[in-house]
């Protein structure tokens, strides 16, 4: 008489906790069986961490470093990225590789870590900013070259660390070219030039000459 049994009673797998099917089933003289089968519905699935952006993400030293997040989805709690913790220790100033990790649990106490890495580098070179720019100088004159500054992304002020050849040589007549070089920390360099004219006292033709 199995195709006479009634069951009564429904698992809701949206809920967690014990919930009940009843069975009862009756023969031809009215006697009466039941049963009952005990449901336990339970949540033992971590949660599931998706990191937005690049995993590793590289940027320069003495940028300003913006953690793109990550999102979180539970079978059982669907969204929550309001309850992920993140631990963050990039420091932009200093080259090197930095980890950042994201946790977060769901309401069942299930845990899901996943890491981000973030790789600080320097390939940017230096800035070497001339003060004034090309001159003239009357052969004969007196030539003060008036300087440059240097700053670089991650070593900051450089100027002390700037290499200067001035070939500069006021009686004779040419057209110079004074050459700033620097190089910082991680090997970058910049260089640049002022031209620097020596004026003959009387027309005639120039030479050139470089730092």
């Amino acid at each position: 008489i199995t195709g006479a049994i009634l069951a009564t009673g429904t698992v809701n797998m949206s809920v967690l906790g014990n919930q009940t099917i009843n069975y009862t089933v009756n023969d031809s003289v009215g006697n009466t069986a039941t049963a009952a089968r005990t449901v336990n519905v339970v949540d033992t699935t971590p949660p599931i961490i998706t990191l937005i952006g690049s995993n590793p993400t590289i940027i320069q030293a003495g940028s300003a470093f913006t953690d793109p997040g990550a999102t979180a989805t539970d079978n059982y709690n669907g969204n929550i990225n309001g309850a992920i913790t993140t631990t963050n220790t990039v420091n932009t100033s200093a080259l090197g590789n930095y980890t950042i990790t994201y946790l977060v649990n769901d309401s069942s106490g299930n845990t899901a870590t996943t890491y981000r890495t973030v790789e600080v580098i320097d390939t940017t070179p230096p800035e070497i900013i001339m003060i004034g720019g090309d001159t003239e100088v009357f052969q004969d004159g007196k030539y003060n070259d008036l300087g440059a500054n240097a700053w670089d992304n991650l070593n900051g002020n450089i100027t002390s660390w700037m290499t200067v050849v001035n070939p500069v040589y006021a009686p004779t007549p040419a057209r110079y070219y004074v050459r700033y070089r620097v190089i910082d920390t991680s090997g970058n360099s910049a260089e640049t030039y002022r031209i620097v004219t020596v004026i003959a006292s009387e027309a005639s033709g120039l030479g050139t000459r470089e730092g």
